[in-house]
């Protein structure tokens, strides 16, 4: 009974700091994507590049493949501590931090406009790279701590 219970208050404990490093995570995203794109001269090549020379659908294209690999690289730093933290293959606490990271993310959300919102096919395309990226650098992660190193 005694055994039930620790581990029961160890699963516990896990799903508090999964949900406190997404919440940490959702906040520290918002500043950085403030701050980034408007510091970012790859930003202005793509719109030089492509946007203005008509080519729209280029545009997009790389800048969701750019979105994704800075959110990837971002992920990944957050995802090593995850695996240090919970080790690899723990999928529950993982969700947690997915889920309270998008908690974060839409917290001051004016819900009258998510109407208008959802029908932008961007929308979508930004949410799911912000969905997949941390449990793709959660599996690299776990994969990178699984490779022995040559010394």
């Amino acid at each position: 009974m005694r055994k039930m219970l620790e581990k029961s208050i160890d699963v516990k404990f896990k799903f508090l700091v999964a949900a406190g490093i997404g919440l940490l995570f959702g906040w520290f995203q918002l500043r950085f994507w403030a701050i980034y794109p408007v510091n970012n001269p790859i930003t202005n090549w793509l719109l030089d590049t492509f946007a203005k020379n008509g080519q729209s659908g280029l545009y997009r294209l790389f800048s969701y493949m750019h979105d994704f690999a800075v959110h990837f690289m971002l992920a990944l730093i957050l995802a090593i501590v995850l695996v240090r933290i919970f080790g690899r293959r723990q999928w529950p606490p993982i969700a947690v931090v997915v889920i309270t990271y998008h908690v974060a993310l839409f917290w001051n959300t004016v819900w009258a406009n998510m109407g208008t919102i959802i029908q932008y096919s961007g929308f979508w395309i930004s949410l799911a790279i912000s969905t997949s990226t941390l449990p793709i650098a959660y599996l690299t992660a776990g994969r990178l701590r699984q490779t022995p190193t040559t010394s």
